[in-house]
């Protein structure tokens, strides 16, 4: 039908019928509400309503002025889209045009039509699915902006990511406000302040910082726990779980693991004052000592401590071979309560019982190096990194408050960064219980040709808090304590992600309780901008952030796992092309992984 014919069905003129300028004049016939020629008039997909084709519908408008977002536009509704409430002048989809020949069409079926033996339609429940989705991919603009203002974090960005409508309903000026106040972001007043784009950037880059979107799948080793197996209570596991030694009874005992049962490789006496191999120091003959053990990733060298002293044993040696032996002039007045190999098993982890206090021993060597490495000047009587002797800057003095000092605790070196290394660790002050996790950077000076060692300057890249205000608190509510000063630290391997596993204080069963948590990093380029700021006159050049925040990384809690930790890391699991991070805790009671899956 041409334009001319379809203006005088109206019953009114249209200049741009014959092909004039004009604007098409509504009439006002048909109904009370002003209506165009068919030619140029425009149905509203979202309230039905009938324009011009070149201005935008009334309702849209109103919708604009109170909520300060307009509705989706075609390109941005669900395939299915369906109206909930079409105009009463309109024919519905799902009705014929002639419902006698529909049934008759059924009644060719029988008398039934095409339903089953209990008079209920075969596809029922396919089409009620298929209902009940459009329903809730309908729903008014309005009323869909209510609804995400009552959710929590996590289930407003699992909605966010669920269609293109749900995703443009999300970007609503009062909605993202509120569901931004509900991460922990400082200050809490800049939101208020923020253009739509600023606000969205800012929930896009916390959802990520806070793994919002993160699913965690957790699964317990079938295997017997590793105590069970051996029939022993000390024991070392090596880190790829093929080699395992236990000591009972002055006796080290070296396991094969990688067949169905542990096969004995090796036994040999401890070297104490009743063996008393080489030039010593020996350990004491003391029926209650407690002995420390670590095991090398390859399962060749086995460290022992006891009291303030180590040593060094190289398994695959005779069994009357000299182990290193060292004193640790660091641990004076203290003990040694735990050991670890780490770094190509070129540096030995010592935790002191004296406030969590740390000490490196050895010095980074590429591969794998044996018992030389530890016999020569850079090896067990050289102090890598003594965390005592470092010095972190004094907290700010508040009103009221003097300036505190600081310390760290449980301090574990990740990887070497920028002529230095990241560190992470708890950061405590001075008369204070608790504390909080950091990712901090030690810089490390040469000595003596190719011995490292650490400085003194410490900087603190990352706070990771573990307590929020009040009016968030009771969402993150499982957090880290950061009581317990020897906590278990593994970095991700592309960087990015850091698993803490932490002694749960609150415990009172035995064996103890660990609890597992993973934070999200900052990218290398922003640890740069923090380590190395630029030049103050090129700062005064650079224009300033009209609005400055700051988005506290909370840690989110993968579970727990009962038992002493042998073994914690951070590995790929998977095919290549389809590889996942994985964390791994073992202990003397089990085993249990947690996959990652990160939207």
């Amino acid at each position: 039908m041409s334009p001319t014919a379809k203006a005088a069905n109206n019953g009114h003129h249209c200049p741009k019928a014959h092909g004039r300028e004009g604007n098409c004049r509504p009439w006002q016939g048909g109904g009370s509400k002003p209506q165009h020629c068919v030619a140029h008039q425009k149905v509203c997909p979202l309230h039905h309503e009938k324009h011009l084709q070149t201005e935008p519908c009334p309702t849209c408008e109103k919708v604009l002025k109170f909520t300060g977002s307009r509705p989706p536009p075609v390109e941005h509704q669900p395939r299915d889209y369906r109206p909930s409430n079409p105009p009463s002048n309109q024919r519905r989809p799902s009705q014929p045009r002639n419902r006698g020949a529909k049934r008759s069409a059924g009644s060719r079926h029988g008398r039934g039509g095409n339903k089953g033996g209990n008079g209920q339609s075969k596809d029922e429940s396919p089409r009620k699915r298929r209902r009940d989705t459009s329903m809730a991919l309908t729903l008014p603009l309005e009323l869909q902006q209510q609804i995400f203002q009552y959710l929590d974090p996590w289930s407003f960005y699992a909605s966010r990511n669920v269609c293109r409508y749900w995703k443009y309903a999300s970007r609503d000026a009062v909605t993202l406000a509120n569901q931004l106040g509900q991460l922990p972001i400082e200050p809490t007043t800049w939101a208020k302040k923020a253009d739509s784009k600023r606000r969205e950037s800012v929930y896009d880059e916390a959802a990520r910082a806070l793994m919002l979107g993160m699913r965690v799948k957790a699964s317990a080793s079938s295997e017997n726990s590793l105590s069970t197996r051996l029939d022993k209570s000390k024991l070392a596991l090596s880190k790829d779980g093929k080699r395992a030694v236990s000591l009972h009874e002055r006796t080290i005992t070296h396991y094969d693991l990688s067949t169905p049962e542990p096969t004995v490789i090796s036994t040999r006496p401890i070297n104490d004052l009743r063996t008393a191999i080489g030039g010593g120091p020996w350990f004491k003959c003391a029926p209650t000592a407690m002995y420390e053990l670590a095991l090398s990733s390859d399962g060749r060298m086995l460290a022992i401590a006891l009291e303030r002293t180590i040593q060094i044993y190289d398994l695959s040696a005779p069994a009357d071979s000299w182990p290193v032996s060292s004193y640790i002039t660091s641990a004076t007045g203290h003990y040694i309560a735990a050991l670890d190999f780490e770094h190509n098993d070129s540096l030995l982890r010592v935790q002191l019982s004296n406030k969590g206090v740390v000490v490196y021993l050895g010095s980074p060597q590429e591969g794998n190096p044996g018992l030389e490495h530890w016999q020569d000047k850079g090896g067990l009587k050289h102090a890598f990194l003594d965390a005592s002797k470092l010095a972190l800057p004094s907290t700010e003095a508040v009103e009221g408050a003097p300036a505190v000092s600081q310390r760290l605790a449980g301090l574990q070196l990740l990887r070497p960064f920028a002529n230095g290394w990241l560190v992470a660790a708890q950061k405590h002050a001075t008369n204070v219980p608790s504390g909080s996790y950091c990712l901090a950077y030690v810089p490390f000076s040469q000595v003596h040709g190719h011995v490292l060692t650490a400085e003194r300057a410490v900087t603190i890249l990352e706070d990771l808090p573990v307590h929020l205000s009040e009016h968030i608190q009771h969402l993150w509510h499982d957090l880290p304590s950061a009581h317990i000063n020897h906590p278990h630290f593994a970095l991700s391997p592309n960087h990015s992600l850091l698993a803490m596993s932490e002694n749960d204080s609150t415990a009172t069963t035995s064996p103890s309780s660990n609890r597992v948590f993973l934070y999200r990093l900052p990218s290398a380029q922003k640890l740069m901008e923090t380590l190395k700021p630029q030049h103050p006159l090129l700062q005064k050049l650079e224009p300033e952030e009209e609005f400055k925040y700051q988005i506290k990384r909370l840690p989110t809690s993968l579970g727990s796992i009962s038992g002493k930790v042998l073994d914690f890391t951070f590995e790929s699991v998977g095919r290549d092309t389809e590889s996942s991070p994985a964390v791994t805790a073992v202990t003397e009671t089990g085993a249990m992984t947690w996959t990652l899956l990160d939207n």
